[in-house]
């Protein structure tokens, strides 16, 4: 999936009726997709303006979160928390400055 193929999924998530319930909300938020795939919000914005590039894990990552929401992946909020409807497994978060931590 290339840089501007991910930029018009997102688009489609903010103004597409297919993203939205029966109320008008959107069902996929780019925050909660955001911690779906494991990756930095901010760090998306950036990318989505194209003020910095898409490192091979972002876009693997993005797609990954891309493809569930094509496969019925949706949001619903409760008592101010996004919940997932339907059984995906959600990515590890990714901090590239992070130390590792490997388990004996």
């Amino acid at each position: 999936m290339t840089h501007d193929e991910i930029i018009r999924w997102f688009r489609r998530f903010k103004h597409d009726p297919e993203f939205r319930d029966s109320e008008g909300s959107r069902t996929v938020l780019i925050s909660p997709l955001c911690e779906f795939a494991g990756v930095s919000r901010q760090n998306v914005y950036l990318i989505l303006r194209k003020e910095i590039g898409l490192t091979e894990n972002y876009r693997n990552r993005l797609a990954y979160a891309i493809e569930c929401v094509q496969a019925g992946l949706r949001w619903q909020r409760r008592d101010k928390t996004y919940r997932i409807i339907g059984d995906f497994p959600v990515l590890p978060r990714y901090e590239s400055r992070r130390k590792q931590e490997h388990v004996a």
